[in-house]
């Protein structure tokens, strides 16, 4: 079906509704990265064999909120105070996780999508970094959303307690900007401009190295996070304040776990643009 629709008219791009909310969706950008922006959309959403994968997600996101709901969280109060919470915590990794799979098939071939093309935004009077943040944030915001909606609909369904939703909310959104500027740095070292497809693009050994990437970061975060969550868990317990020792402990860990999302998201960042300005398609 999306092979037969490659001859139809663009109509949901040039209708005026879309280029109203692309204007004021993109108004906070220069006019340079507005432009490129709207292109990475347009392309997007003509382009049968990328937009029809929504459908996909739209299942995978159904699925995943469904299996929550059913959770069997009955049982005594203690029980089921660990229970949720710790099934929260889980929670925030296999959203990471999945997240970085949507990445893989989305942000990651987006500078290989470019094709043989891409030498006209190489001599282009722009510079290469408005290009690679225009990517950035056609990535981020929507899985951003599906990220976010994935935490809070799923924790809501547990009733964990507040911290520890504020700390997933958080902690995802730090971890986004990890997942999508790697995405576009692994993408722009492993470029495929021959390929016809995403799918086929996400198959090669880069989206291998990628997701290896994702789930190294995802872990050490999660990993980094598991003692202030679990101190949190005991104060509460307690019905008590924390200590100094254990307040600091928390302050050191989380702010390592967003200091390792800043230096994946810096390094990356720093990668990819070098990757841009050699690269010959």
């Amino acid at each position: 079906w999306s092979k037969a629709q490659e001859g139809r008219r663009a109509r949901l791009t040039r209708g005026a509704v879309w280029e109203r909310g692309l204007a004021l969706a993109t108004l906070p950008f220069s006019p340079q990265t507005r432009l490129l922006i709207a292109k990475e959309l347009k392309s997007f959403f003509r382009d049968t064999s990328q937009w029809s994968q929504l459908f996909l997600l739209l299942a995978l996101v159904v699925v995943y909120v469904y299996n929550f709901s059913v959770l069997p969280l009955s049982g005594s109060p203690l029980v089921t105070f660990y229970f949720k919470n710790v099934v929260a915590f889980v929670n925030l990794a296999l959203a990471a996780f999945v997240t970085a799979a949507v990445a893989v098939r989305f942000v990651f071939p987006s500078i290989s999508l470019e094709g043989r093309a891409f030498w006209i935004l190489k001599t282009a009077p722009l510079d290469l970094r408005r290009v690679w943040w225009s990517k950035f944030w056609t990535g981020f915001a929507p899985l951003f959303v599906v990220g976010e909606a994935l935490v809070m609909v799923t924790n809501s369904y547990l009733g964990v307690m507040p911290a520890m939703m504020w700390l997933s909310s958080v902690t995802l959104a730090a971890m986004l900007f990890g997942i999508v500027s790697l995405g576009l740095a692994v993408g722009a070292a492993y470029p495929r401009f021959d390929a016809d497809n995403a799918a086929r693009v996400a198959a090669g050994p880069g989206g291998m190295i990628y997701m290896v990437l994702c789930v190294s970061f995802i872990g050490a975060v999660v990993v980094l996070e598991a003692w202030p969550v679990y101190v949190l868990f005991n104060a509460h317990l307690r019905g008590a304040e924390l200590t100094v020792v254990e307040a600091g402990g928390v302050v050191l860990s989380l702010g390592l776990a967003l200091a390792l999302c800043a230096g994946v998201f810096a390094v990356s960042l720093r990668r990819g643009m070098k990757s841009l300005r050699v690269i010959e398609p």
